[in-house]
């Protein structure tokens, strides 16, 4: 059901009667006289149309849709003229449902958290670029910022599938990979994986199923970082987006986009590679019920399906057995990933099937509107991309997908099963990890035994133990991106995503595999680290440390 907002002349009494009751509030013990209301203006077209746009401004940020705000219906075509004769039909595309969805999902957080605590919420149909849903806040009164729309964080671990894209167009395929040895030196820089975690292989699925930091800033290094931004661009990120570094650590998420960025990235992965414009208007009419305005929803095909089909398989993984176990609940195939800046002072969840993509993201900020890590509160210990954003994401999609069928994604390539080559340059494989074998004791020719056999001792076995895909050191089952330890030590923090730190165990349901048997699970957690968030004003923040 699509909400009708109509600028009616009636709009001027009812902006006024609003007005009135938000801005003077009025207390029990005391006595308050009241104006008459000035009837005369009934009359005045010019003070009509002002309490149009008045009210229009007021409604659609109370629903998050700021930038639909009067002063911007000329950027879809409208004249002056148009807008100032009034009598516009406005329809959105924003379901009354998922709406109302949105704001549920976002009010039954527990109680006990900061009060400076902020949720921004943006969930698009991938089929034709429309916002279904977009929560900024609960009151544009007491906070002008929309969480959504306005405000900024560091992506954090949901950077990571753009380089992996990059890597897939540039000709490496799930089973090429990368030591995931921590810490590692790469290019004068050392980065960690959360508490240490040791791969002496990960694939790009388990890199992508754990968010394993090092194998993913060396696929960075191969791939390139100006190619995982230009990815990024391709998929909706805007150009200017704060913090799109040109460093291997942007793969890491040190880029801070707004939400609804994020949902519009996703939403072009939703849709298999066919970026469209993301809007909230779907049609304008005048009072002759003549369509004005009508967007376009054809988009443009700026992926392949194969390297779509691939990249959704390992993100599916992160729900199947990874951090974003929480949307399994859900019954369908769901692609995830999650991410958190250092420190906690943002963590997102973002997620997708075929037809509908949706990006959540909390931060924190303090009384001078500077960031501040998330406080804690209800039943985890850390606040990370997979505990409360993950929830949240949860309980609004049982809504938003209860009327739509069940769509399985494309399945994986078949020549994902097999290694490539990045831009007809070898990759490593696994063997070049194994360790060296160690020199076998030189054997002497036993004695042809004239008598009995003799009892010969048994000598030591110098074989070496088998090289385990598995971390050496089981790392603590993840419910977010946020918290991990730093991603570089000797120097300073560099620019980053988040890191996860678990909080609560996965149920251990196992993945669909990947093709060579590593059917992970065992619910282990995500793993990668970052730097620090941005405010909730837009503008770029200290980097954080990671624990």
């Amino acid at each position: 059901m699509n909400i009708p907002v109509y600028i009616r002349r009636r709009f001027g009494l009812v902006a006024t009667v609003i007005a009135c009751a938000v801005s003077a509030p009025v207390l029990a013990s005391e006595s308050v006289h009241l104006d008459k209301f000035p009837t005369e203006k009934m009359q005045s077209m010019p003070a009509l149309q002002d309490g149009a746009r008045t009210f229009v401004n007021y409604c659609l940020n109370c629903h998050s849709a700021s930038m639909m705000r009067f002063n911007r219906m000329q950027d879809i075509g409208l004249t002056d003229e148009q807008i100032d004769t009034g009598g516009l039909n406005i329809v959105t595309t924003v379901s009354k449902d998922d709406q109302d969805a949105a704001v549920t999902a976002v009010d039954n957080l527990p109680e006990g958290h900061s009060d400076n605590l902020r949720t921004g919420l943006v969930s698009i149909d991938a089929k034709t670029g429309g916002i279904v849903a977009l929560y900024g806040g609960p009151d544009y009164l007491t906070n002008q910022i929309n969480s959504s729309t306005e405000a900024v964080a560091q992506a954090g671990s949901t950077y990571k599938p753009f380089a992996l894209i990059a890597g897939l167009e540039g000709g490496l395929t799930l089973a090429n990979g990368y030591q995931g040895v921590s810490p590692m030196d790469v290019e004068g820089t050392t980065f960690r994986n959360f508490q240490n975690a040791q791969f002496s292989w990960a694939d790009l699925i388990t890199a992508t199923t754990y968010s394993v930091n090092t194998p993913y800033v060396q696929l960075n290094r191969d791939v390139g970082p100006d190619t995982t931004n230009e990815v990024a661009q391709r998929a909706g990120y805007p150009e200017d987006t704060i913090g799109m570094e040109s460093n291997i650590q942007n793969v890491l998420g040190s880029a801070s986009p707004h939400t609804l960025d994020i949902a519009t990235a996703y939403a072009t992965f939703a849709s298999q590679g066919t970026r469209r414009d993301t809007h909230i208007v779907s049609s304008v009419a005048n009072n002759s019920g003549s369509v004005s305005y009508t967007p376009s929803t054809d988009g443009d095909k700026v992926f392949d399906d194969g390297v779509m089909a691939d990249s959704t398989y390992a993100m599916q993984q992160v729900v199947n057995s990874g951090s974003g176990d929480t949307a399994r609940s859900l019954g369908r195939p769901i692609a995830a990933k999650t991410g958190s800046s250092s420190d906690n002072k943002s963590a997102q969840f973002v997620g997708y099937t075929p037809q509908i993509a949706t990006a959540v993201t909390l931060y924190q900020t303090g009384e001078d509107g500077s960031e501040e890590s998330i406080t804690p509160w209800g039943e985890y210990d850390e606040i990370t991309g997979s505990t409360y954003p993950a929830d949240i994401f949860t309980e609004y999609m049982q809504t938003a997908l209860k009327d739509l069928p069940v769509e399985d994604f494309p399945d994986r390539t078949a020549e994902s099963y097999q290694r490539g080559s990045l831009n007809g340059t070898s990759m490593p494989v696994e063997d070049d990890y194994a360790p060296a074998p160690q020199p076998q004791p030189t054997q002497r020719q036993a004695p042809v035994p004239t008598t009995a056999p003799q009892p010969r001792t048994e000598e030591p076995d110098d074989e070496q133990p088998p090289v385990d895909n598995e971390p050496t050191a089981e790392p603590t089952p993840d419910r977010g991106d946020g918290n991990e330890p730093p991603g570089q030590t000797a120097q300073p923090p560099q620019n980053g995503g988040g890191q996860d730190s678990p909080t609560k165990p996965s149920d251990g349901n196992g993945g669909r595999g990947n093709g060579k048997g590593n059917d992970n699970g065992d619910g282990k957690g995500d793993m990668h680290n970052g730097n620090g968030g941005q405010n909730g004003m837009g503008e770029p923040l200290q980097q954080g440390g990671n624990r």
